[in-house]
């Protein structure tokens, strides 16, 4: 008997955070006679081709449940006077008038790819979208400051 597991990280790009960490696994078993007819590549494609399937059906309603409980995130690309561009537009279906929190960088992590993976820090103001073009908006502040670009910014339903 055999032990595959799948983990999945999902990461969002904008922030680089983690959102969702899953790990399942199955069991696999096959006779010691058939495992030694088969050469190293054959016997794990066997394995891979027996297992995969289930255990990734297993991740789907894990990985949607998680990424349906989270709020959008995304930065602010740039700041010029008291414009704000954040870097998401009516490719994410925003509108004018939305709401975003403003979070500072956090804690980073080092991931195992050598990518750093940042967390959300302080909370530090609030901003409203004003003008929405294709992959990015404009937006002005509604509370707080100072904002840069960088800074993560999260929907406000």
């Amino acid at each position: 008997i055999y032990g595959v597991s799948i983990a999945v990280n999902v990461i969002d790009i904008a922030s680089k955070t983690l959102l969702v960490t899953n790990l399942e696994a199955e069991e696999f078993s096959m006779s010691l006679e058939d495992a030694e007819e088969q050469d190293e590549e054959a016997y794990v494609k066997k394995i891979s081709i027996e297992t995969f399937p289930e255990i990734i059906e297993e991740q789907v309603p894990v990985v949607e449940r998680g990424l349906n409980a989270k709020h959008w995130t995304g930065r602010i690309s740039a700041v010029e006077n008291k414009t704000i561009m954040i870097n998401a537009g009516k490719d994410v279906g925003l509108q004018q008038g939305n709401r975003f929190e403003v979070f500072t960088e956090g804690k980073s992590i080092p991931s195992g790819s050598g990518r750093t993976i940042y967390l959300f820090g302080a909370n530090i103001g609030e901003l409203k979208v004003t003008s929405v073009m294709e992959k990015h908006s404009l937006a002005e502040s509604v509370s707080g400051g100072p904002f840069k670009a960088k800074q993560f910014i999260r929907f406000k339903p």
